[in-house]
């Protein structure tokens, strides 16, 4: 008689397809581990599948050394041995895995051997920030993070903000470790007090040089190791009010080295 209580759990027939097996092999190779012994007719019931592909299945597993054909009348078939049946395709499909990895290897050393000079790819971003605490974190992060320049251009009146005790606390920091900085400082009025604390703070530092514009500043703004650029696009003195516009982006960065390097040029000593 046959079985009534066979079940193939969907968890374990996963499994097998993950060691490679294809949903029909690892269906009826589990009903199989659970009949022990059984001809093509009661697998194909079990299996709800026609006996002509269930023979086909059966065939594919026997070339695999899953089971073996028994010569009776009908003919029957067997598992081997469920547990060696399992462990030879886990070792197969690690053996399998290990040359994707090799072939992956090589497939990169091959790509920087044919462009050794290509950098790796950056996302390019454009990020706009609008007035919030969060800019001083920002500000603070980008020059602490800064390894070789940092330039930047402002005005008497921003420099002279209470809240930008951040900045110059970064800056030092920054200054410490070597970063050249320069600091281009917008004064249209002449009776504007240049001497201002924060500068005199800078000064004692060899990498730090700043420079003095009569030149009208559209936008403050400040570059670290031209990679990245904050523009400052709000009127606002605070920098606690302002919105700033963040960009990675290659172009609009060197656009703004470019701007700053002109004003610099025209720009007199401090």
């Amino acid at each position: 008689m046959w079985k009534d209580d066979i079940r193939v759990l969907n968890e374990d027939s996963e499994t097998l397809s993950l060691l490679g097996l294809t949903s029909q092999q690892a269906k009826i190779y589990l009903i199989l581990g659970q009949l022990e012994q059984a001809s093509t007719a009661m697998l194909a019931h079990h299996a709800q599948i026609d006996r002509g592909q269930t023979y086909r299945v059966l065939s594919q597993l026997q070339e695999m050394g899953l089971i073996a054909r028994i010569m009776t009348s009908p003919i029957e078939f067997r598992i081997i041995s469920f547990k060696k049946g399992v462990k030879a395709l886990f070792e197969a499909k690690r053996t399998e895995l290990k040359e994707i990895e090799n072939k992956a290897i090589q497939l990169c050393i091959k790509t920087k051997r044919s462009k050794p000079q290509s950098p790796d790819f950056e996302i390019e971003k454009l990020l706009f920030v609008p007035k919030t605490s969060s800019i001083l974190s920002r500000v603070y992060k980008s020059i602490v993070d800064a390894q070789e320049s940092i330039d930047g251009i402002s005005t008497t009146e921003r420099m002279m903000d209470p809240n930008l005790n951040v900045w110059e606390a970064a800056t030092i920091k920054a200054l410490k470790k070597g970063v050249k900085q320069r600091l281009l400082i917008s004064a249209t009025n002449s009776k504007e007090n240049m001497n201002l604390d924060s500068i005199k703070n800078f000064v004692k530092f060899p990498s730090f040089n700043a420079r003095i514009t009569s030149e009208t500043i559209a936008a403050p703004l400040a570059i670290t190791d031209k990679k990245e650029a904050h523009i400052y696009i709000s009127d606002t003195v605070n920098i606690l009010s302002a919105s700033v516009l963040m960009t990675t982006n290659r172009r609009l960065v060197q656009l703004c080295e470019c701007h700053f390097n002109d004003l610099w040029k025209r720009a007199r000593e401090y």
